[in-house]
């Protein structure tokens, strides 16, 4: 903590400017848990793969309970890295918390340059702007898919109630933080939406 701490108050320095301090914070946070994201991202794709074999075996040994067990056994002991995925997620959670104490810490009643309407990091957003920001940027990879802007096969199209729910929770998160977090959710949420495209 002490060590982003420095490196806040360095950067800042040279900013001059909390709210570009912030993006730039996080762009490096994202920038060192970038080699996890991938290697998450390597193992979620084993993971759907295995799905398809596990509902292979359920359907062929249907009638062979022990024999069914024994190969799902297999199968996951044959493919235990797969796992690894599920717990590199909880690893960015501690960071997201030293995240969330550096940014509601360091900032009080200052505004920024960069989002002028902003007259206060330490308030959520009077005008609903970063709310609206966070949802877009949340969205963007379905939206460029949809409209043939780029094509690829690692953004499915999904369902409304999918779109609809995840949309809901973020509006009702983003509207009620502090601005400076609103600010740090809208820029982990671009980088982490063109992640998804281009990763």
């Amino acid at each position: 903590m002490n060590l982003l701490q420095i490196l806040f108050d360095n950067m800042n320095s040279l900013t001059n400017d909390y709210g570009l301090t912030i993006i730039l914070i996080t762009m490096l946070f994202n920038v060192v848990l970038l080699p996890l994201t991938i290697k998450q991202k390597k193992s979620m794709k084993s993971m759907q793969g295995l799905t398809e074999k596990t509902n292979v075996i359920k359907e062929k040994y249907k009638n062979n309970e022990s024999k069914m067990n024994e190969e799902l056994q297999a199968l996951y002991a044959k493919n235990s890295k797969s796992f690894l995925g599920i717990l590199l997620m909880f690893i960015q959670m501690p960071a997201f918390i030293v995240m969330y104490r550096l940014f509601t810490n360091n900032i009080t009643s200052v505004s920024t340059n960069i989002f002028p309407w902003l007259t206060s990091l330490s308030v959520p957003d009077p005008y609903f702007i970063l709310p609206i920001l966070y949802v877009l940027v949340q969205i963007m990879p379905n939206i460029l898919v949809s409209m043939s802007i780029i094509k690829t096969t690692e953004v499915p199209k999904i369902s409304k109630q999918l779109v609809i729910v995840p949309t809901i929770m973020a509006v009702l998160l983003v509207s009620n933080v502090p601005s400076a977090l609103g600010i740090y959710f809208v820029t982990s949420s671009f980088i982490q939406s063109t992640q998804r495209l281009f990763l």
